[in-house]
């Protein structure tokens, strides 16, 4: 059975639902966080370039990393990795 584009889609969502509510569960010890408008502002100062920040993941044998990277910072690493993909 092949899946069209929307079941994808959706499938690709609920992934990354559950692992914001991980990330929430993990960084907020299962409290509610808010965004405010000044955090919002504050997150636009500090990602300025255009596209905003980019969740940047980086998988280990047991656990994923998750850090925030600029759009220009994320190009640059997507750059590197298709030049060193394959390469020991």
């Amino acid at each position: 059975m092949k899946m069209n584009d929307a079941a994808i889609l959706e499938q690709l969502d609920q992934k990354w639902q559950n692992i914001t509510a991980m990330l929430l569960w993990k960084l907020a010890d299962s409290k509610v966080v808010t965004l405010t408008t000044e955090d919002m502002r504050k997150f636009s100062e500090l990602y300025p370039d255009q596209g905003g920040p980019v969740i940047f993941t980086h998988g280990h044998a047991y656990s994923i990393e998750f850090s925030i990277v600029s759009g220009d910072a994320a190009r640059l690493i997507a750059a590197h990795q298709r030049t060193q993909q394959g390469h020991a």
